[in-house]
């Protein structure tokens, strides 16, 4: 890290330089230190869980979350409509508080959004959860249960920095 930081401050725009540096600096200071093992709360269940005990750093302060720790709720919107896409984020900040940010459904796995992890608070990614709906009617966040039939669901664990850059 020191290499880094000596390289960007040689840069001429010293302005410059110190931007770039706390984006580096925020990379590794901030980040899921292990697998939640994001799974279903359970048969019938419109939440879900982390299966192990996990830990984050978060602006290089240090939180823990037991296993079977519940994320929060889905956001309530937007509905999933038949044969699409939908992702949701879920992070962690220094108070040990916990978020779900959604993303935008999709026709294609390729189309779907990564939500944008906001800059305040500081958040730590500690996975996603990608959603295929193939129900005859709209997937609805809190009310249909994460394993009806014809639902695709995929749980993924976030180790080590992860930071969704928003497009320019």
């Amino acid at each position: 890290m020191q290499l880094i930081k000596k390289r960007i401050l040689a840069l001429s725009d010293r302005r410059e330089a110190f931007e770039l540096l706390k984006v580096f600096e925020a990379l590794f200071t901030t980040q899921c230190l292990g697998s939640a093992g994001l799974a279903i709360n359970g048969g019938g269940a419109t939440t879900v869980k982390a299966g192990n005990a996990f830990s984050a750093l978060v602006a290089n302060v240090h939180v823990y979350k037991p296993a079977a720790t519940v994320l929060t709720a889905l956001p309530a919107l937007p509905l999933v409509p038949t044969l699409q896409y939908q992702m949701w984020t879920f992070t962690i900040d220094g108070a040990g508080n916990l978020y779900t940010l959604p993303g935008a459904p999709a026709l294609t796995l390729a189309g779907v959004q990564i939500p944008i992890v906001p800059e305040s608070p500081v958040q730590a990614v500690i996975g996603s959860l990608v959603l295929y709906n193939g129900t005859a009617g709209a997937f609805t966040p809190n009310t249909t249960a994460l394993d009806t039939a014809l639902l695709v669901p995929a749980y993924n664990s976030t180790v080590g920095p992860f930071f969704p850059i928003p497009p320019l």
